[in-house]
């Protein structure tokens, strides 16, 4: 029996969807690009059953994003099926990168920091079920 070719950006990040959550973590010292974010979005619309979810991103691995990543999500045509973001950010690098984000992106999606991820978890599925 020969088994189905797993996606390279699997091996770039651990992703898992409950409650209408994404559940995202990028694996240490990856670069992620444009392929993997079309990759994980679809993924998750996907595991929705193309309803509009939330993520929790846990930022805390060391990764890189290419300019063209960047530059996709900025763009972030797809916002209108994300609900929310929760940024786990545990180091000062990624508080940084996340500082930047909100700066210079201005994300159209509602995005929180958390420190906590129960915490970030817990608001995100406040945020899920006030839309469902």
């Amino acid at each position: 029996m020969l088994s189905q070719p797993t996606h390279p950006t699997l091996s770039k990040v651990q992703l898992s969807f409950r409650e209408g959550i994404l559940h995202m973590r990028f694996a240490e010292q990856v670069v992620i690009d444009v392929e993997d974010v079309i990759y994980i979005y679809c993924y998750g619309l996907d595991k929705s059953g193309q309803k509009p979810y939330g993520i929790l991103f846990d930022s805390t691995s060391e990764h890189e994003l290419t300019e063209e990543a960047v530059i996709y999500i900025g763009d972030f045509h797809m916002a209108h099926h994300i609900i929310a973001i929760a940024y786990i950010s545990k180091t000062l690098i990624s508080r940084i990168r996340l500082s930047l984000l909100l700066i210079f992106e201005r994300p159209s999606v509602k995005l929180k920091p958390f420190d906590d991820e129960t915490k970030g978890l817990q608001w995100l599925k406040e945020q899920v079920n006030s839309k469902s």
